[in-house]
């Protein structure tokens, strides 16, 4: 994951190489605890970007699987699975 490293070395500020490097070690089944570094230093660079949703209840549903989701039903999705297109 070379290409990951040099442009998080280029823009350390900027969330989206530390988001992709976080999505291959996941699919690739790479270490869980790096990525959930990664995933916590996206949540950090973009925090400000979603201040005024954090009330939400729908905004608080996404990081809480067992909240009700935005239309009421609790999710049916799991964690880490895709829905077939």
């Amino acid at each position: 994951m070379p290409c990951y490293e040099k442009a998080i070395e280029a823009e350390p500020g900027y969330w989206h190489p530390y988001y992709c490097k976080a999505c291959t070690l996941v699919r690739t089944g790479g270490k869980r605890r790096q990525s959930y570094e990664l995933i916590r230093k996206v949540l950090s660079r973009t925090e400000a970007d979603f201040a005024a949703l954090r009330s939400d209840p729908a905004f608080q549903a996404l990081f809480d699987p067992s909240r009700p989701s935005p239309a009421g039903q609790p999710s049916k999705r799991k964690a880490g699975r895709r829905r077939k297109r």
